[in-house]
C-alpha cells in the first residue's frame, strides 16, 4: 500500500512536537545502533507512539536517514530486503498539505 498522499498520521505522531535532532543524529556514531544513548530515548518514544506503523510504513518507502518508526536506517534496509521494497526518491513527492517532502 502507498502511502503517498496519506500523511495525516503525523499529526498524531509522539514525536510531533520534539527536537528533531533525536531522530536525526546522522553523525553521531550511536546513529548506527539502536543500543546507542539515542536509540534508547528514540524507542521509548516510538514505542507509546499510536502511529508508529503508519511511521514505519511511511520510513521503509521514502525514508533513507534518521529514525522512523522506532527503526535506525540499518534496520529498514534490512526489512527492505526482507520485503524487497524499494525506497523511492522523496524528492519527487509533494503533499497538498505539507508541501513538497521535508518541508513544514
Amino acid at each position: 500500500m502507498s502511502l503517498v498522499g496519506k500523511m495525516d498520521w503525523r499529526e498524531a505522531a509522539a514525536c510531533r512536537d520534539m527536537d528533531t535532532d533525536l531522530f536525526f543524529p546522522e553523525t553521531l556514531p550511536s546513529m548506527k545502533s539502536a543500543q546507542g544513548g539515542y536509540g534508547e530515548q528514540v524507542q521509548r518514544v516510538c514505542q507509546s507512539c499510536p502511529v508508529r506503523s503508519e511511521c514505519l510504513e511511511w520510513a521503509l518507502e521514502f525514508e533513507h536517514h534518521g529514525w522512523w518508526g522506532g527503526t535506525s536506517p540499518e534496520q529498514r534496509r534490512q526489512i527492505r530486503r526482507q520485503r524487497d521494497i524499494n525506497c523511492l526518491d522523496p524528492k519527487n513527492f509533494s503533499h497538498p498539505r505539507y508541501g513538497k517532502h521535508g518541508e513544514r
